[in-house]
Protein backbone atom coordinates (compact mmCIF):
# COMPACT_ATOMS: atom_id res chain seq x y z
CA UNK A 1 0.00 0.00 0.00
CA UNK A 2 1.33 3.45 -1.14
CA UNK A 3 1.96 5.72 1.55
CA UNK A 4 -0.10 8.43 -0.22
CA UNK A 5 -3.23 5.80 0.15
CA UNK A 6 -2.32 5.32 3.89
CA UNK A 7 -2.09 9.17 5.17
CA UNK A 8 -5.22 9.21 3.25
CA UNK A 9 -7.02 6.24 5.20
CA UNK A 10 -5.63 7.82 8.02
CA UNK A 11 -6.60 11.67 7.14
CA UNK A 12 -10.54 10.05 6.64
CA UNK A 13 -10.41 8.73 10.51
CA UNK A 14 -9.24 11.32 11.98
CA UNK A 15 -12.32 13.63 9.83
CA UNK A 16 -14.65 11.19 11.29
CA UNK A 17 -13.16 11.42 14.96
CA UNK A 18 -12.85 15.01 15.27
CA UNK A 19 -16.36 15.81 13.80
CA UNK A 20 -17.53 13.25 16.45
CA UNK A 21 -15.38 14.67 19.30
CA UNK A 22 -16.45 18.42 18.45
CA UNK A 23 -20.20 17.72 18.01
CA UNK A 24 -20.16 15.88 21.06
CA UNK A 25 -18.23 18.80 23.53
CA UNK A 26 -20.55 20.91 21.56
CA UNK A 27 -23.81 19.75 22.33
CA UNK A 28 -22.30 19.40 26.58
CA UNK A 29 -22.02 23.07 26.32
CA UNK A 30 -24.97 23.69 24.38
CA UNK A 31 -26.41 25.90 26.90
CA UNK A 32 -22.65 28.00 26.99
CA UNK A 33 -22.66 28.56 23.24
CA UNK A 34 -26.57 29.57 22.93
CA UNK A 35 -25.87 32.01 25.57
CA UNK A 36 -22.56 33.53 24.13
CA UNK A 37 -24.36 33.91 20.92
CA UNK A 38 -26.85 35.78 21.96
CA UNK A 39 -24.99 38.16 23.35
CA UNK A 40 -22.86 38.53 20.60
CA UNK A 41 -25.79 38.96 18.79
CA UNK A 42 -25.52 40.14 15.06
CA UNK A 43 -22.10 40.58 15.05
CA UNK A 44 -21.50 36.89 16.18
CA UNK A 45 -23.13 36.18 12.93
CA UNK A 46 -21.00 38.30 10.72
CA UNK A 47 -18.07 36.85 12.16
CA UNK A 48 -18.69 33.36 11.60
CA UNK A 49 -19.94 34.43 7.99
CA UNK A 50 -16.13 36.16 7.97
CA UNK A 51 -14.40 33.28 9.11
CA UNK A 52 -16.49 31.01 5.71
CA UNK A 53 -15.32 33.59 3.47
CA UNK A 54 -11.61 33.82 4.42
CA UNK A 55 -11.61 29.80 4.48
CA UNK A 56 -12.90 30.06 1.14
CA UNK A 57 -10.75 32.41 -0.58
CA UNK A 58 -7.43 31.93 1.41
CA UNK A 59 -7.38 28.34 0.22
CA UNK A 60 -4.81 26.75 3.29
CA UNK A 61 -7.63 27.87 6.08
CA UNK A 62 -10.63 24.96 6.67
CA UNK A 63 -13.60 25.80 8.63
CA UNK A 64 -15.32 22.68 8.49
CA UNK A 65 -14.88 21.60 11.98
CA UNK A 66 -16.87 24.86 12.77
CA UNK A 67 -19.90 23.72 11.83
CA UNK A 68 -20.48 21.02 14.81
CA UNK A 69 -20.06 24.31 17.17
CA UNK A 70 -22.73 26.57 14.44
CA UNK A 71 -25.01 24.09 14.55
CA UNK A 72 -25.09 23.76 18.53
CA UNK A 73 -25.12 27.68 18.85
CA UNK A 74 -28.02 28.95 16.41
CA UNK A 75 -29.43 25.29 16.18
CA UNK A 76 -28.83 23.44 12.67
CA UNK A 77 -31.11 25.22 10.27
CA UNK A 78 -29.76 28.66 11.10
CA UNK A 79 -26.42 27.34 10.98
CA UNK A 80 -26.86 25.86 7.19
CA UNK A 81 -28.05 28.81 6.35
CA UNK A 82 -25.06 30.82 7.35
CA UNK A 83 -22.62 28.31 6.46
CA UNK A 84 -24.17 28.24 2.95
CA UNK A 85 -23.89 31.85 2.76
CA UNK A 86 -20.09 32.45 3.51
CA UNK A 87 -19.13 29.35 1.72
CA UNK A 88 -21.17 31.08 -1.10
CA UNK A 89 -19.40 34.46 -0.65
CA UNK A 90 -16.44 33.10 -0.62
CA UNK A 91 -16.88 30.88 -3.57
CA UNK A 92 -17.75 33.97 -5.54
CA UNK A 93 -14.87 36.06 -4.72
CA UNK A 94 -12.35 33.06 -5.20
CA UNK A 95 -13.99 32.25 -8.60
CA UNK A 96 -14.22 36.11 -9.65
CA UNK A 97 -10.18 35.98 -8.60
CA UNK A 98 -9.45 33.71 -10.64
CA UNK A 99 -11.26 34.39 -13.66
CA UNK A 100 -10.00 37.98 -12.90
CA UNK A 101 -6.24 37.04 -12.51
CA UNK A 102 -5.38 33.27 -13.59
CA UNK A 103 -2.79 31.38 -12.16
CA UNK A 104 -0.95 34.53 -11.05
CA UNK A 105 -3.56 34.85 -8.59
CA UNK A 106 -3.31 30.91 -7.27
CA UNK A 107 0.25 29.97 -8.52
CA UNK A 108 1.33 30.39 -4.92
CA UNK A 109 -1.00 28.07 -3.24
CA UNK A 110 -0.33 24.44 -2.19
CA UNK A 111 -3.61 23.19 -3.72
CA UNK A 112 -2.50 24.24 -7.50
CA UNK A 113 -1.90 20.70 -8.83
CA UNK A 114 -5.04 19.56 -7.47
CA UNK A 115 -6.70 22.94 -9.76
CA UNK A 116 -5.11 21.39 -12.77
CA UNK A 117 -6.46 17.52 -11.94
CA UNK A 118 -9.59 18.99 -12.17
CA UNK A 119 -9.12 21.36 -15.21
CA UNK A 120 -9.08 17.32 -17.43
CA UNK A 121 -12.52 16.50 -15.07
CA UNK A 122 -14.02 19.15 -16.39
CA UNK A 123 -16.55 18.32 -19.26
CA UNK A 124 -17.40 20.87 -22.28
CA UNK A 125 -21.18 19.94 -21.91
CA UNK A 126 -23.53 19.80 -18.90
CA UNK A 127 -20.90 21.66 -16.97
CA UNK A 128 -23.77 23.00 -14.25
CA UNK A 129 -24.75 19.52 -13.69
CA UNK A 130 -21.27 18.44 -13.36
CA UNK A 131 -20.54 21.45 -10.83
CA UNK A 132 -23.40 20.93 -8.80
CA UNK A 133 -22.71 16.80 -8.16
CA UNK A 134 -18.84 17.74 -7.55
CA UNK A 135 -20.04 20.67 -4.92
CA UNK A 136 -21.36 18.18 -2.59
CA UNK A 137 -17.88 16.35 -2.77
CA UNK A 138 -15.15 18.70 -3.86
CA UNK A 139 -13.84 21.57 -1.07
CA UNK A 140 -15.29 24.63 -2.70
CA UNK A 141 -12.33 27.00 -2.68
CA UNK A 142 -9.93 24.26 -4.98
CA UNK A 143 -13.06 23.98 -7.12
CA UNK A 144 -13.89 27.35 -6.84
CA UNK A 145 -10.39 28.67 -7.90
CA UNK A 146 -10.84 25.38 -10.37
CA UNK A 147 -13.48 26.55 -12.00
CA UNK A 148 -12.48 30.23 -12.41
CA UNK A 149 -9.27 29.36 -14.57
CA UNK A 150 -9.97 26.61 -16.63
CA UNK A 151 -13.92 26.22 -17.05
CA UNK A 152 -15.73 28.58 -19.48
CA UNK A 153 -19.15 28.75 -16.85
CA UNK A 154 -20.59 32.10 -16.33
CA UNK A 155 -21.67 33.72 -12.71
CA UNK A 156 -24.58 32.92 -13.10
CA UNK A 157 -24.62 29.32 -13.72
CA UNK A 158 -21.56 28.94 -11.21
CA UNK A 159 -24.06 31.08 -8.40
CA UNK A 160 -27.12 28.53 -8.86
CA UNK A 161 -24.73 25.25 -8.85
CA UNK A 162 -22.76 26.49 -5.72
CA UNK A 163 -25.61 27.13 -3.63
CA UNK A 164 -27.60 24.17 -5.00
CA UNK A 165 -24.61 21.84 -4.71
CA UNK A 166 -23.16 22.65 -1.00
CA UNK A 167 -26.97 23.26 0.39
CA UNK A 168 -28.23 19.45 1.29
CA UNK A 169 -24.51 18.10 2.51
CA UNK A 170 -24.66 21.28 4.68
CA UNK A 171 -27.70 20.30 6.08
CA UNK A 172 -26.93 17.44 7.05
CA UNK A 173 -24.07 17.76 8.21
CA UNK A 174 -25.68 20.56 10.74
CA UNK A 175 -28.57 18.33 11.97
CA UNK A 176 -25.73 15.35 12.45
CA UNK A 177 -24.06 17.67 14.68
CA UNK A 178 -26.90 18.01 16.98
CA UNK A 179 -27.73 14.40 16.85
CA UNK A 180 -26.24 10.93 18.07
CA UNK A 181 -23.08 9.65 17.46
CA UNK A 182 -24.53 6.91 15.49
CA UNK A 183 -26.05 9.53 12.96
CA UNK A 184 -22.80 11.75 12.45
CA UNK A 185 -20.31 8.81 12.18
CA UNK A 186 -23.25 7.62 9.24
CA UNK A 187 -22.97 11.34 7.74
CA UNK A 188 -19.30 11.85 8.01
CA UNK A 189 -18.56 8.27 6.59
CA UNK A 190 -20.91 8.80 3.41
CA UNK A 191 -19.33 12.60 2.57
CA UNK A 192 -15.74 10.44 2.83
CA UNK A 193 -17.79 7.74 0.44
CA UNK A 194 -18.31 10.26 -1.81
CA UNK A 195 -15.18 12.52 -1.83
CA UNK A 196 -13.43 9.10 -2.62
CA UNK A 197 -15.46 8.57 -5.78
CA UNK A 198 -15.01 12.22 -6.84
CA UNK A 199 -11.24 12.29 -5.80
CA UNK A 200 -11.38 8.79 -7.60
CA UNK A 201 -12.93 10.44 -10.56
CA UNK A 202 -10.67 13.22 -11.17
CA UNK A 203 -7.82 11.04 -10.59
CA UNK A 204 -9.17 8.51 -13.73
CA UNK A 205 -10.23 11.64 -16.31
CA UNK A 206 -6.54 13.01 -15.43
CA UNK A 207 -4.78 10.16 -15.93
CA UNK A 208 -6.59 10.20 -19.64
CA UNK A 209 -5.63 13.23 -20.19
CA UNK A 210 -2.39 13.07 -19.64
CA UNK A 211 -1.99 9.84 -22.01
CA UNK A 212 -3.35 11.59 -24.38
CA UNK A 213 -1.24 14.68 -24.44
CA UNK A 214 1.83 13.01 -23.83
Amino acid sequence: MKNSTIWYIVGCILTVIGFVLLSGVSQQHNGFLEGFVQQAGVGGIFSYLGLMIVAVVIAPISTFFLVPVAANSWGPLLAAVYTVLGWTIGSMIAFYLARRYGLKWVGKMEKVQRMREIEAAIPRRHVFIFVTLLRSTIPVDILSYALGIFSTIGYRAFFFSTIIGITPFTLLLTYASTSTTQIQVAVISFGVVLFSASSYYIYSKNKMYNKLHE
